[in-house]
């Protein structure tokens, strides 16, 4: 994030023209702890998905807030848009 920690994520590229699609976990999760069936629903939507874990949560720096959590999504929806070519 910039100004901020390193934040991790998993992308899934939909390929050409794919929809985009953002995901956070629900509060005190982290990506690795998805299930088998969860990952099977983002690989079968044939988007491109970028499914982070927020400030203080799994492989992120920094600790949780509410300022901090609007700050990261701005930073993942940044990278997704300029990574799939979407405005």
């Amino acid at each position: 994030a910039p100004g901020g920690p390193k934040l991790s994520g998993w992308f899934v590229d939909g390929g050409p023209n794919a929809p985009a699609v953002l995901m956070f976990h629900a509060n005190g999760g982290e990506i690795a702890g998805w299930s088998r069936m969860q990952m099977e629903i983002v690989l079968a939507s044939r988007a491109s998905v970028l499914a982070m874990d927020c400030r203080g949560y799994g492989q992120s720096a920094g600790s949780p807030s509410e300022a901090g959590l609007l700050a990261d999504g701005r930073a993942g929806r940044a990278w997704l848009a300029q990574r799939c070519g979407v405005k």
